[in-house]
């Protein structure tokens, strides 16, 4: 077998010449990145760990909204038939209704800017939710008192009344016919 490097002959390395030859000065280094490298990979590790930061504080919001029940309903009603047994004139028992509603709506509102969601008893169908309606019952009669039954006239001596400024006939007198 023959050698492959057989019949070549080994020519020296060409010689720089002095005057061909780099001078690097020591001052001088190269860094093994550039700038604008670096520059990218900052921005890059930036980014990461913002979106970390955003992340993190998306999952962990200690401002979630807090869901609280309140039975209105069963709270207007009760307002209502103390309103309607107190024996008021219709003006009176108006204006005290439409304070009773502001106060209401004002104790709700309060709920509603502390960061709670108010849902309506009856739309509750299940779950762990707090009931505030005892909260808000004593917040609104604190300011707007229940009314109490009126001592005034009762139900059918006011119905009578009314009945003979109709010109209607009274039946049974006094009593009502008993």
């Amino acid at each position: 077998m023959s050698d492959l490097f057989e019949g070549t002959e080994h020519q020296p390395a060409l010689e720089l010449k002095e005057a061909t030859k780099v001078k690097v000065s020591p001052k001088r280094r190269r860094l093994p990145f550039r700038w604008n490298e670096i520059a990218i990979g900052a921005a890059a590790i930036a980014a990461v760990i913002w979106g970390a930061w955003v992340t993190k504080s998306v999952i962990d919001r200690p401002d979630q909204p807090e869901f609280v029940q309140l039975q209105l309903q069963s709270l207007i009603s009760e307002y209502l038939r103390g309103q309607a047994r107190s024996g008021k004139d219709q003006n009176q028992a108006a204006q005290e209704t439409a304070q009773f509603m502001a106060v209401l709506d004002a104790g709700v509102a309060e709920l509603g800017e502390a960061g709670k969601v108010v849902l309506v008893h009856e739309a509750v169908v299940g779950g762990d939710i707090p009931d505030v309606t005892a909260r808000i019952k004593q917040q609104v009669y604190s300011q707007v008192p229940l009314p109490s039954v009126g001592a005034s006239k009762g139900v059918n001596a006011q119905m009578q009344d009314f009945l003979s400024e109709q010109g209607a006939p009274v039946l049974g007198g006094e009593n009502g016919g008993r």
